[in-house]
């Protein structure tokens, strides 16, 4: 029985129905105007007739009623109808479906009695070539490296003696001698029989890719997921062993999809196995967080069902724990001259590192921590961050005046510039090559440039995106980095001013920031950020590595920070501005 032919039954039964004011009287009347039902002694009647309501017989309004009734229940069933062929539908499609998953079953096990067999046999042989093949390209790198270091140290030296001639015109003749030297080494180091990029330093052998090549011709096929819902960037990483590390899944589903799709993180390296968390953030993109207990080479492998997700297995390569701290924290001298906290930290062409805080002493100490001089700029001045300039001279934002001020190491100043333009510069990079610096102003909501060899002005960067940036820094594609406070990001523009993109986005979470305050980039071109109390690396394209810091490290409002070593140990120094000190962290 229909839903529609249910109705009818069921209203074809119905009793009449009773005035609830009027017991003993039937309901005859329907006001379709107030959606009353009314009997003949009802007040109400009258006063409807008396308003021109619309006022009909009972019959009429439930045979009126129940029209409409049947209209819908049977437009109900009508689904009720659809919906049941689709189901139906399922069920065939799962019994073909599973039919298929079978035939391929017996298929895969007939085809791996038959391969294992043949693998087995070729298992020792490779491995033997393997090892062969080890103990050659060992001997390869031994004998290179030590080739090429003898030649970084002879260009090295070269250097120094070109630094030396710097701005005296005098040794022209010893100049144009070292010029020839160089440009004779580099015609040497850059032929092409000896170029590691080239491929034709180590042994040659078939790719892993190559092999699976040969193994499917094997016999053992494939099976491949047809969706390509997820996808990873593939590049391998490098992180530090114990310390937990993330990558960033997006997925084709977008904002439909969420943490139950099944995805799953797994780390190997055999025989070791760790599991990975997987953590949805909205917009169809994960976090993936993993750690690895052991140093060497590890693979993760991202999976949804028994399907390997495009870019997995992502190559990981964990090294040996770095981590080491030591604290400089004899500045509280400070505070007899009428100095504020640390504001930032800086290293010398003498390897000295240079503390700045909010007033017209800047000191010096040793790699070590111990306390070599203090220097001093004018009275009326405040020096907020700086950073250096080529080999022998420094810059710094200046407080008091609103300008920025270039000088060399004995703090002797050179010239200065951006007064009347600049209202609280902070955080400053410059390009050595285009002469260009850049100075992130917190109060103008932006990052001004000016050419540093006679001020002039060359514009502004960040208008309308940054709210209160306080550093900024440099990558080795001409990318300008900027620490936006206030908006807790981190912004990424090209040279010339345009917007790329949300470099570190804002959050808690380890691979986020909050009032991030210092950012600078190592020889790697990765970026170290300094954000409420936490110091973080990121690599170049914004994704992150590892926390730097530890939680009970004393990190206090980190400010400005510095790389002061980039081998054979990364070193970065921190303006720790909340405890007034300096952390320098090994990463």
């Amino acid at each position: 029985m229909s839903a529609g032919e249910e109705f009818v039954r069921m209203s074809g039964s119905s009793e009449k129905k009773m005035c609830s004011a009027h017991d003993d009287n039937v309901l005859k009347y329907f006001c379709s105007t107030c959606k009353k039902s009314l009997c003949t002694d009802c007040y109400r009647i009258l006063d409807c007739y008396t308003k021109g309501h619309d006022v009909i017989s009972m019959k009429d309004a439930e045979n009126s009623f129940n029209e409409k009734a049947k209209d819908a229940l049977k437009n109900a069933g009508d689904v009720i109808k659809i919906l049941e062929r689709k189901l139906d539908a399922i069920v065939v499609q799962e019994t073909k479906y599973n039919h298929q998953l079978d035939l391929c079953k017996e298929a895969i096990e007939m085809q791996r009695r038959v391969a294992i067999e043949h693998i087995n046999e070729n298992h020792k042989r490779l491995s033997k070539q393997l090892g062969h093949l080890k103990e050659r390209k060992d001997r390869a790198k031994t004998k290179h490296f030590e080739v090429f270091d003898t030649k970084k140290t002879e260009v090295e030296a070269m250097t120094t003696k070109v630094k030396a001639t710097m701005n005296d015109p005098e040794q022209t003749e010893t100049l144009t001698s070292l010029t020839k030297e160089i440009k004779d080494f580099k015609d040497k180091v850059t032929r092409r029989d000896d170029d590691p990029q080239k491929g034709n330093i180590l042994p040659k052998f078939i790719s892993s890719s190559q092999l699976l090549d040969v193994i499917k011709t094997q016999g053992l096929g494939e099976i491949i997921n047809v969706n390509d819902l997820y996808k990873v960037d593939g590049k391998p990483i490098t992180v530090t062993k114990g310390q937990p590390f993330m990558i960033r899944v997006k997925s084709g589903k977008g904002s439909g999809s969420s943490d139950d799709d099944g995805l799953t993180a797994i780390l190997k390296n055999y025989p070791s196995i760790e599991c990975a968390e997987v953590k949805y953030r909205g917009d169809g993109e994960y976090n993936i967080i993993g750690k690895c207990s052991e140093e060497g080479r590890w693979e993760m492998r991202l999976t949804t069902g028994d399907a390997h997700i495009e870019g997995s297995p992502l190559d990981v390569k964990v090294e040996n724990e770095m981590y080491e701290i030591h604290t400089i924290d004899n500045i509280s001298y400070f505070k007899k001259d009428k100095g504020g906290q640390v504001t930032d930290v800086l290293l010398d062409k003498n390897g000295h590192i240079l503390v700045s805080s909010y007033s017209n002493y800047i000191l010096k100490f040793s790699k070590s921590g111990s306390f070599v001089e203090k220097a001093t700029v004018r009275r009326d001045r405040e020096v907020v961050r700086m950073h250096r300039v080529g080999y022998c001279d420094m810059v710094y934002s200046e407080y008091t005046k609103r300008c920025v001020v270039v000088c060399n190491y004995a703090l002797k100043k050179i010239r200065s510039f951006g007064k009347g333009t600049l209202k609280y510069p902070m955080g400053l990079a410059v390009n050595n090559v285009t002469d260009v610096v850049y100075v992130a102003d917190s109060e103008a909501h932006c990052v001004f440039k000016f050419n540093i060899k006679d001020g002039e002005s060359l514009g502004q960067i960040g208008s309308g995106k940054l709210f209160k940036p306080y550093d900024v820094t440099l990558m080795k594609t001409g990318h300008v980095i900027v620490a936006d406070y206030e908006s807790s990001k981190l912004q990424m523009f090209d040279s010339d001013g345009n917007y790329i993109r949300v470099f570190v986005e804002k959050g808690r979470e380890d691979g986020e920031v909050i009032a991030p305050c210092g950012v600078v980039t190592d020889i790697n071109d990765n970026i170290v950020v300094a954000s409420n109390h936490k110091l973080q690396l990121f690599d170049k394209d914004g994704a992150f590595i590892k926390r730097i810091d530890h939680k009970d490290d004393g990190l206090d409002t980190p400010f400005g920070i510095t790389v002061i070593a980039g081998r054979p140990r990364r070193k970065v120094a921190v303006a720790n501005h909340g405890a007034n000190n300096v952390k320098i962290y090994t990463y």
